[in-house]
């Protein structure tokens, strides 16, 4: 069976020996070569993990403290995307662009050792088999929809709302649809515990 926890482990490796490919690089050409997409691995990284793992954390991690694991988790997305758009406003080579690619490796590197020293083994420890596999299939999908990290979402997140989003279901009503225009839109906050008993386990949600 696929495992997500091993995909991931796979990402991580790769990263690394990306990252360690630019001490070696001796032109504009070859830094340029190994960074752009190096960034867009970084980038689909953290948005596979944003959709796939971090929820499933959330919602199946007994082990640990998945709440805290996110919270970093998604900090330390928002440290690296930032430091990738940087680097991506100067040339490869300039002493501006290292920096900011140092700020990414740097960033990058402290969250891997942090997820693969709690967040890692706190879900191996909660998750079962079947769960896995079926993370890891969702996780190939994502990559199969953004090759290269074409049409990922750069952009960073609100830890807090991330965390919201993950522990409630939110319905959106439009202006006029429950009340008049005035009262403009209307949200209403479902704890998914609140649900249990109506959601299909093996649906969207329920997962």
């Amino acid at each position: 069976m696929a495992d997500i926890i091993a995909l991931i482990y796979e990402d991580h490796d790769w990263l690394r020996k990306h990252f360690s490919y630019l001490d070696e690089a001796r032109t504009e050409q070859e830094l340029a070569a190994i960074w752009e997409p190096l960034a867009a691995r970084l980038d689909t990284h953290a948005a596979a993990e944003e959709e796939v793992f971090y929820p499933a954390l959330l919602r199946a991690g007994h082990a640990g403290d998945p709440t805290d694991e996110t919270e970093d988790a998604i900090t330390d997305h928002n440290k690296i995307r930032d430091a990738i758009r940087q680097a991506r406003d100067h040339r490869p080579g300039s002493t501006a662009w290292f920096e900011a690619v140092g700020r990414a490796r740097t960033e990058n590197g402290e969250h891997l050792d942090e997820e693969e020293r709690e967040a890692l083994p706190d879900f191996a420890k909660s998750a079962g088999a079947e769960l896995r596999h079926d993370l890891a299939m969702k996780w190939m999908q994502f990559y199969h929809r953004h090759p290269a990290g074409r049409g990922v979402d750069e952009r960073d997140k609100d830890p807090q709302r991330y965390l919201f989003k993950a522990f409630a279901l939110e319905l959106i009503f439009n202006q006029y649809e429950v009340a008049p225009y005035a009262a403009g839109t209307y949200r209403v906050v479902i704890p998914y515990a609140r649900l249990t008993g109506l959601l299909r386990p093996n649906g969207p949600v329920g997962r």
